[in-house]
């Protein structure tokens, strides 16, 4: 049985900010409390439903070109199967997940985009995230003892990646899969690398996730902290799942 609306209401919320913005300096706290949104040329998509309790992150592969393409369709597609399929374990998500590959593959969408997946699922002996991950995008569970453990293993090094979903090449198939038992209090990330970085100065480290959602009061406040905090100048895209007691 999924967690449907158990364990979620008022429990999510997710960030947006593009590559543009980043590079004109724009995405500092002062304007995302403005209300700085993303324009139009970011590349990252989410799937956000509370509903079915299916949430995603797609970077869309700027360098190869149509990655905004590649990444709202995959998006739009798991959205429809997390509608319409039972998802019931990780092997059901990996499976509507080469589904949707195989979509792209026949109706020839253009561009490649990286998938970090997670459906959270109730069991006996309690909540557990499935998820899936292809490419960049990662998947952190943060505690409130203040330790965040990224579950997820980047499939790519700095701006290169070696797995994504595509219609041609650079799909790799989907083999990074699981599920996470979770605890009272934790709170899950979704992100994209302009988030986490890919080298050098950039980077952010599993501690600086963890300190940036366990200051926030709610996942509104950590989602738009951590793309405040993000230092990659690109499209940077958060979603933040838990309880906050604050």
């Amino acid at each position: 049985r999924d967690l449907s609306g158990e364990w979620l209401p008022g429990t999510v919320a997710f960030y947006q900010t593009s590559k543009e913005q980043a590079r004109d300096r724009l995405v500092n706290r002062e304007n995302i409390e403005r209300g700085l949104s993303a324009s139009e040329k970011c590349e990252d998509s989410i799937v956000c439903q509370s509903t079915s309790a299916l949430f995603g992150v797609f970077d869309g592969a700027g360098g190869e070109g149509n990655g905004d393409v590649a990444s709202r369709f995959v998006a739009e597609t798991m959205a429809n199967y997390g509608n319409y399929y039972a998802i019931n374990s990780a092997e059901d998500l990996a499976n509507v997940t080469r589904m949707a590959q195989q979509e792209m593959a026949q109706k020839n969408i253009p561009g490649m985009t990286t998938a970090v997946i997670t459906k959270l699922l109730r069991k006996a002996d309690g909540v557990y995230a499935a998820y899936v991950s292809l490419g960049d995008s990662r998947f952190y569970v943060v505690h409130n003892d203040g330790t965040a453990d990224l579950i997820t293993q980047d499939e790519g090094f700095e701006n290169q990646i070696w797995n994504c979903l595509s219609s041609g090449r650079g799909y790799a198939g989907v083999s990074q899969f699981g599920e996470v038992k979770l605890k009272r209090g934790d709170k899950i990330v979704l992100c994209s690398d302009g988030i986490t970085g890919d080298k050098g100065s950039d980077l952010m480290s599993n501690d600086e996730v963890a300190s940036i959602v366990l200051r926030s009061a709610n996942p509104e406040d950590a989602s738009r902290n951590l793309v405040a905090g993000a230092r990659k100048a690109d499209d940077r895209t958060a979603l933040v799942i838990g309880e906050f007691n604050q």
